[in-house]
C-alpha cells in the first residue's frame, strides 16, 4: 500500500512538472452553439408559417447528442423518436439517411447491424467545410401518410442549416460606409457581374455614370470589391465581397446599385443569404442571369421596354415573386425544382406560359425559370404611372 501511495505521488509529481499547452496547440473546431440553434428554430418556424405546414424538428450534435427536439401539434406521438433516430443517422454517417434507405433498397441488409444506423429517409448531415456538426430532421405532418422530406421540408432544413452556421462563427465587427462611381469609360455594351454572398441587395436604374454604388458592411464581412475594364470597346464590371460565405442574423451588409438607363447592359446576380430587391425594368438590358439563394427575392421587370430581353433565373430557398409587365409580350418557360412555381394567371401554352401580348407587341422578354427548393411566384403587374 505504501509502495502503491509513492508511485501515485511521483506520478502526480511528474504530471505537475510537464507544462500545459499553450492555446496555438490546442485544435479548434466549429460547433453549433445555443444562439445558432435558436437562429435555426426561428427560421424554421417562419418558412413553415409561410408555407402553412406544421413540422416535428430535430437538431443533434455530431455525437448525436440531443440539442432541440419540437413536436408539432399536430404530430403523433411516434414522430418524436423518428426524427431523433433520422437526425441521428445523419451525424453518425456523415451522410442523409436516405442513403441508408437506398442501401435497402439495393439488398445490402448488414447495414442493419450497423450502431444508429436507420435507413429512411428525412435526416440530413450539418456540415461545412468539409465538418460534420450534427445532424437534423423535420416533417411536414399535413402530407397524406406522412411523407418525409417533402419540398417544404427541404427548405425549411436548408434555412436551418445556413441560420446556424452563420451565427456559430459571429463576431463582432466595425460598421463600415463606401461609395464608389464606375464611368463606363466609352465602353458598350457592358457585362455586369454582382456577387454578394450575403446580406440585402438593391439594384435600379437612373444612375448619371455606369454605376453609383453605395456600400454598408461589417469589417469582417470585408469590403466589397470593384473591378472594370475595357477591351475592344466591351467593358466587364465585377462586384463580389471577400470574407465568410454565410451570415444571417445580426448582419449589416447592404448594397444599393443603381445603373445608367441608356447603356447596354448584359446583367448577372449571384445571391447568397439574405434579400434582393432588383427594379430592371428601365435597363437596356439584353440578357439577365440570376441565381438566387437563400431568403426572400423581388425582381421587377416592369418598365419602358425597347428591345427584346432573355432571362434565366435560378430558384434557391425561400421565396422570390417576379413581377411581370402586362403592356409587352411575355413567354415563361418553367421547369420545376423540389419546389414550386406559380404560374399567376399566365396561360398555359404547351410547356409554356404567356400573356396576353404575347405575339402582338414588338417586344418580347422571354423567360427560363427553374424551381429550387424553395418557391417562385410569376406576378403580371401593370406599369406604374
Amino acid at each position: 500500500m505504501f509502495k502503491l501511495l509513492v508511485v501515485m505521488l511521483s506520478l502526480v509529481a511528474t504530471a505537475s512538472s510537464v507544462a500545459a499547452p499553450s492555446s496555438a496547440d490546442l485544435p479548434t473546431r466549429k460547433y453549433l452553439n445555443l444562439a445558432a440553434i435558436k437562429t435555426m428554430v426561428a427560421a424554421a418556424e417562419a418558412e413553415a408559417k409561410k408555407q402553412n405546414v406544421e413540422v416535428t424538428i430535430c437538431i443533434v450534435d455530431e455525437s448525436g447528442n440531443l440539442l432541440f427536439l419540437q413536436k408539432a401539434d399536430a404530430a403523433s406521438l411516434n414522430t418524436i423518436q423518428f426524427a431523433q433516430r433520422k437526425a441521428r443517422h445523419a451525424a453518425f454517417y456523415r451522410a442523409p439517411s436516405k442513403s441508408g434507405a437506398d442501401a435497402m433498397k439495393k439488398g445490402d441488409v448488414e447495414v442493419l447491424a450497423f450502431p444508429d444506423f436507420f435507413p429512411n429517409q428525412g435526416g440530413l448531415p450539418i456540415q461545412v467545410d468539409g465538418q460534420t456538426l450534427g445532424g437534423i430532421a423535420a416533417r411536414d405532418t399535413s402530407q397524406a401518410g406522412g411523407a418525409w422530406l417533402s419540398g417544404g421540408e427541404i427548405a425549411i432544413i436548408l434555412l436551418l442549416i445556413i441560420a446556424g452556421i452563420a451565427l456559430s462563427f459571429q463576431r463582432a465587427s466595425r460598421r463600415m460606409h463606401d461609395v464608389e462611381t464606375i464611368d463606363r469609360q466609352g465602353s458598350e455594351p457592358v457585362q455586369v457581374h454582382i456577387r454578394m454572398p450575403a446580406g440585402e441587395l438593391k439594384l435600379s436604374g437612373g444612375a448619371s455614370k455606369l454605376m453609383d454604388a453605395d456600400f454598408d458592411y461589417d469589417e469582417a464581412e470585408g469590403k466589397p470589391e470593384i473591378s472594370y475594364h475595357v477591351s475592344s470597346g466591351r467593358g466587364q464590371l465585377d462586384v463580389t465581397q471577400p470574407g465568410r460565405k454565410f451570415h444571417i442574423g445580426p448582419s449589416h451588409n447592404r448594397w444599393d446599385l443603381s445603373f445608367a438607363n441608356n447603356i447596354a447592359i448584359q446583367l448577372k446576380v449571384e445571391m447568397g443569404a439574405g434579400q434582393g430587391e432588383l427594379k430592371v425594368g428601365e435597363l437596356s438590358l439584353s440578357t439577365l442571369e440570376i441565381n438566387m439563394g437563400a431568403g426572400q427575392f423581388t425582381a421587377d421587370l416592369t418598365g419602358n421596354w425597347k428591345k427584346d430581353l432573355e432571362a434565366d433565373i435560378r430558384g434557391g430557398v425561400g421565396h422570390a415573386i417576379i413581377l411581370l409587365p402586362e403592356d409587352v409580350g411575355v413567354r415563361v418557360h418553367a421547369t420545376g425544382g423540389i419546389g414550386s412555381i406559380s404560374s399567376g394567371g399566365l396561360k398555359r401554352d404547351g410547356d409554356e406560359y404567356v400573356n396576353e401580348m404575347y405575339g402582338k407587341s414588338p417586344v418580347t422578354l422571354r423567360l427560363d425559370v427553374s424551381g429550387g427548393v424553395g418557391n417562385i411566384e410569376l406576378r403580371p403587374t401593370p406599369r406604374a404611372q
